[in-house]
């Protein structure tokens, strides 16, 4: 699993981890949705983080330079729905980012209310 899920005093912290740099592919955003849907309908505020020292790579390469350019835009566009979700969420969105966050990475954390860089 790359994404966890932990609900504690009506907080929900959203983790990526896929144990490497944090590659974004469908996979990890089908578990980023998931968890956003949960979040949304149990919690009052949300904290998004990535592993320690690298809170997104941004996009599968492999994906966004692949022969099928309509795999990458498909990619793409869930990335910036997921951004339009964070950027409209009516829940306190904080991000807390130990590494670097490229490309939809660091679209998301510009969506939060608030970031934290430690």
């Amino acid at each position: 699993m790359s994404v966890a899920l932990e609900m504690r005093d009506s907080i929900a912290t959203i983790t990526i981890d896929d144990g490497g740099k944090n590659v974004i592919n469908h996979g990890v955003l089908d578990e980023l949705e998931a968890a956003w849907a949960k979040a949304e309908s149990e919690a009052q505020a949300v904290i998004l983080s990535g592993r320690p020292g690298s809170f997104c790579a941004g996009y599968d390469i492999s994906v966004m330079t692949g022969d099928d350019p309509g795999a990458a835009a498909k990619l793409g566009q869930r990335g910036g729905r997921f951004a339009y979700q964070l950027f409209g969420s009516r829940m306190p969105t904080v991000a807390v980012s130990t590494g670097h966050a490229f490309t939809i990475g660091a679209l998301w954390l510009a969506c939060c209310d608030a970031v934290s860089y430690t």
